[in-house]
């Protein structure tokens, strides 16, 4: 049904009209109902049913839905999200349309070697049909191009980003980094000078001026390639990934008050990490992509009419 409604109370007699029917006595029957509708336009039933019947339960995200949230929920929480990308599209002429759909379903059984009766055979043993195939590979181009459009752009992954994540999922940690380091160190276990630094830096100061006015000159405020593994537990807990440019806490060590910036961080020569550098940085992308689709549709959901009507 391809009806534009000017109103949700017009939207919901059309749909009463269109998901009532006859019992054999004439009484009407219930054979569908609205869940949900995003704006002005409806999500029924039977949608989500298809989808927790053996469609893609999750094609975009299910979000907010909770963990514990039934099958139906999450399908209806999924079609919210896809309908609110395919606005956003519209609003930026980059809708898909069926002849697109045929012409990527085309180019796809070309690439793999095989032809449309192959697909009907295989999806006849799925117990699914072209349709259902045809709505779940437009979903997909719908995703591709709202990636491509308005999520990818706002992604940057610098190669200080692929390190830091190499070394949170490496679990040697203390082998790989080496940091060339400024401290602000109080001596003794009086806290209020080092609060006060402390303070000045979070306020903007920089943390050459502050060093100078609170750095006992009797220490080194500068130390070149620092190896995490030879720190005390304490300051490597702080530094373990305190990326460049960034200074710390407040940290007590048995000789006084510490404050550490980071001027250099780099990973020590390792065969393993270049060897693995561009799987990395994919793996880092797959996760800023879903970290920056949540923020986006959690941004769309408080901004757009959604009327949740299931039970």
């Amino acid at each position: 049904m391809s009806v534009k409604y000017n109103g949700y109370g017009v939207l919901c007699l059309a749909m009463l009209l269109s998901s009532v029917g006859l019992t054999a006595w004439g009484e009407p029957q219930l054979v569908d109902k609205i869940v949900a509708v995003v704006g002005d336009q409806p999500i029924l039933h039977s949608e989500a049913k298809a989808k927790t019947d053996g469609g893609q339960l999750v094609i975009v995200s299910d979000h907010p839905a909770a963990p514990t949230a039934t099958r139906l929920v999450r399908a209806i929480n999924d079609l919210i999200n896809m309908q609110l990308i395919r606005r956003a599209l519209a609003e930026h002429d980059l809708d898909v349309s069926d002849a697109e759909v045929e012409r990527e379903i085309a180019a796809f059984l070309k690439q793999k070697g095989l032809a449309r009766a192959d697909l009907d055979v295989f999806l006849h043993s799925q117990g699914k049909t072209y349709e259902l195939y045809q709505l779940d590979f437009k979903n997909q181009l719908v995703l591709r191009k709202f990636h491509g459009a308005l999520i990818v752009p706002t992604i940057k992954i610098t190669a200080e980003d692929i390190k830091t994540y190499y070394l949170k999922k490496s679990g040697h940690v203390g082998d790989l980094v080496t940091f060339d380091l400024q401290q602000i160190f109080v001596a003794g276990k009086d806290k209020k000078q080092i609060k006060e630094a402390y303070r000045r830096l979070q306020a903007g100061a920089p943390f050459d001026v502050v060093s100078e006015l609170y750095h006992d000159q009797q220490s080194s405020a500068v130390m070149t390639g620092v190896q995490l593994q030879d720190l005390s537990p304490t300051l490597r807990r702080a530094l373990r990934t305190l990326p460049e440019g960034r200074f710390s806490a407040p940290l007590e060590t048995k000789a006084g008050q510490h404050i550490f910036y980071v001027v250099k961080r780099r990973v020590s020569s390792d065969t393993a990490f270049a060897a693995n550098k561009d799987e990395l940085e994919l793996e880092l992308k797959q996760l800023e992509l879903a970290s920056q689709t949540r923020k986006w549709l959690q941004k769309q959901r408080g901004e757009t009419n959604i009327k949740l009507l299931y039970p």
